[in-house]
């Protein structure tokens, strides 16, 4: 997810944006995707997520949004993948 602002806006709002952002995205795998979890309970800009199903391998999961357009990192212990939510 972009977030893009304007260059009178300031660092609390950007904040406020990127948690936002990470929090959508947190309950969106929560309510929607019944095959992921999210690893833990992320209270900032970084959601990590990982399967509970056994014919759902996350890192395959990771690799289709980077070819969509999502920048994830690969995890280990739980295998998961994380997304930074940032702004640009």
């Amino acid at each position: 997810m972009v977030i893009r602002l304007l260059p009178d806006r300031g660092y609390l709002e950007s904040c406020r944006n990127i948690v936002t952002a990470a929090r959508k995205i947190s309950e969106a795998i929560r309510t929607s995707v019944p095959e992921l979890y999210v690893v833990g309970d992320p209270p900032a800009s970084v959601v990590a997520f990982a399967s509970k199903h056994p014919n759902v391998d996350v890192m395959e999961v990771g690799d289709v949004m980077n070819k969509r357009g999502w920048h994830l990192n690969a995890l280990l212990d739980p295998k998961a993948v994380h997304i930074a939510c940032t702004v640009s």
